[in-house]
């Protein structure tokens, strides 16, 4: 799913799998005076050709680390890639210095950009995503604003995480939504009373820029 939030508040949806969601579109829109681009769904390093590290679009389209270089995203305050791999990078056969995604959009001039260190879990990502996004809200900056959605996600007992997907899950887009119903009805049966303390669900999002 693709989220623009353009500079009046407003915000614009491509879903994954919708048409919309095309390389021509997505790099004619990111032209656009828009402040955040919110990317959830897959990504890829390539190690034999960083240029060719990328986000998945519809069908075969691609957004590469060479589409992104050369665009200016100045109006961006803040790109979120809830995806695999998307802070990775690597030093093999390097033609330039930006050969990471998340180097891309700083060299594209966005003011900063959360993304992920490994392939992360569906669930717990939402939910950490959901909340980051709600502490924005609350006035935090984007690294208060993350750190305060791990630590939440690190810490929460099974109650907490109820009353919190109760609350979330009418608010969300279906298919979301569904994602987070069935989580709710896993965690209900869980005897592990903070089921998200494991490194491996919230330490993957790292934040780069300012």
């Amino acid at each position: 799913m693709l989220t623009k939030q353009a500079e009046n508040g407003t915000s614009h949806i491509l879903p994954s799998g919708d048409q919309t969601a095309t390389h021509a579109t997505l790099t004619a829109s990111l032209t656009q005076p828009h402040q955040v681009l919110h990317f959830t769904g897959h990504g890829a390093y390539n190690s034999l050709d960083p240029a060719q590290s990328c986000l998945f679009l519809e069908g075969s389209d691609r957004l590469t680390l060479g589409d992104i270089v050369p665009l200016d995203m100045s109006a961006y305050h803040l790109v979120c890639l809830a995806a695999c791999e998307t802070a990775v990078t690597g030093d093999q056969t390097i033609t330039t210095e930006y050969v990471g995604l998340v180097s891309a959009f700083l060299k594209a001039q966005v003011g900063c950009v959360v993304s992920t260190l490994w392939r992360v879990e569906s669930a717990a990502s939402a939910i950490l995503v959901v909340q980051f996004y709600r502490e924005l809200q609350q006035g935090q900056s984007p690294s208060l604003a993350l750190k305060a959605a791990q630590t939440f996600l690190r810490t929460a007992i099974r109650t907490d995480l109820i009353q919190w997907l109760d609350w979330a899950i009418p608010q969300l887009p279906r298919s979301l939504s569904l994602i987070l119903e069935s989580e709710r009805e896993l965690i209900t049966m869980m005897t592990i009373e903070q089921p998200y303390s494991h490194p491996y669900y919230w330490a993957a999002f790292t934040l780069s820029g300012l």
